[in-house]
C-alpha cells in the first residue's frame, strides 16, 4: 500500500452498461475529491469480491458529481467488470491510518474487540468496536493511545464506565 487510507465512498450499485459505479460519498471536513487520473484504494466489502481481499489500488478514469456520484476505472470496460468489483469501500490517501479491521485492546493490553466500523459523525471519525467489550469511541488523539500496524492492533483508552 502506499500511504494510509481513510474510506471517502462506498459502491451501491453498477451505473450503465460502460462499467460505471454509484458511490454513496460520506461527508468529511475538507475532504479531496478525486479526479481523472487519481489513484483510489478499493477494499472489498464481502468475501468473493474479485478484488484481493487486501484491496487494490485503482485508476480513476472519470467521475462526475451530480445528483449521483458515478465513477469509472481505468481497465473496467462494461457492467459484468463492475459487478465484479462490489461492494467495496473506496479509500483516499490520508494521514491517519486505516483502523477497520484492527484489534482493539485498552492500555493495560485487554482485548476489547475489533473496529469493526469507522465513520464520520459530522465533527470527527468514530470508531465501532465489535466483541467481548463493545463501544463506539471517537478515533481522536485523546482516545487512540497508539496504533501498531505490524501487530495489527490499536490501544485506546478505555472509558472509565466500562
Amino acid at each position: 500500500m502506499e500511504a494510509y487510507q481513510q474510506e471517502w465512498a462506498r459502491s451501491l450499485r453498477v451505473h450503465g452498461v460502460r462499467g460505471g459505479i454509484s458511490l454513496h460519498i460520506f461527508p468529511g471536513p475538507e475532504r479531496p475529491t478525486p479526479v481523472s487520473g487519481d489513484r483510489v484504494f478499493l477494499q472489498p466489502l464481502v468475501p468473493g469480491s474479485c478484488l484481493p481481499s487486501a484491496g487494490q489500488w485503482w485508476g480513476v478514469e472519470k467521475i462526475t458529481l451530480g445528483h449521483k456520484a458515478i465513477v469509472f476505472f481505468d481497465g473496467i470496460n462494461n457492467r459484468n467488470e463492475a459487478q465484479a468489483l462490489l461492494p467495496f469501500a473506496l479509500m483516499l490517501p490520508g494521514i491517519s491510518p486505516p483502523l477497520l479491521g484492527l484489534r482493539a485492546l485498552d492500555t493495560e493490553g485487554i482485548f476489547l474487540g475489533t473496529v469493526a466500523h469507522v465513520f464520520y459523525n459530522g465533527a470527527q471519525e468514530v470508531m465501532e468496536i465489535e466483541g467481548p467489550c463493545p463501544m463506539i469511541l471517537p478515533a481522536v488523539g485523546p482516545f487512540i493511545k497508539g496504533i501498531d500496524m505490524v501487530s495489527g492492533s490499536v490501544t485506546v483508552l478505555r472509558p472509565e464506565y466500562l
